[in-house]
């Protein structure tokens, strides 16, 4: 799937833009910015950690906050029916060369959804 486009998992449609390097005290991180909406008739869980980066030599790191305290950091809760959220997720700072996202959470039955160029 292309950066950007929205894909769905469950009751979620879900996106990711494609990753920025973010430079904020010195440290740099590969940032992307996630969002959900929730079609479905209960409450849907969102989590920064749901996320993992894949640089081009395969690594694959799971996603943090920024370290920019005035980025719009994804947090985790519960999304409402019809509600929307977005935020930023970011790699550590070894994990700034990517060229994949994946959202891949940890209690899901749902098949993984990888984001490219």
């Amino acid at each position: 799937m292309k950066f950007g486009q929205e894909a769905t998992s469950g009751d979620l449609v879900i996106s990711a833009s494609a990753p920025e390097k973010v430079t904020e005290f010195g440290m740099t991180q590969a940032c992307s910015t996630v969002t959900y909406k929730n079609n479905g008739s209960s409450p849907a869980s969102f989590n920064p950690f749901d996320w993992k980066f894949t640089t081009p030599a395969g690594v694959e790191a799971s996603a943090s906050i920024p370290f920019n305290a005035g980025a719009k950091a994804l947090n985790s809760g519960q999304l409402a029916p019809g509600g929307t959220t977005s935020g930023m997720i970011c790699g550590d700072q070894q994990t700034t060369d990517v060229n994949a996202v994946k959202y891949a959470p940890s209690f899901s039955v749902s098949d993984p959804i990888t984001w490219t160029n």
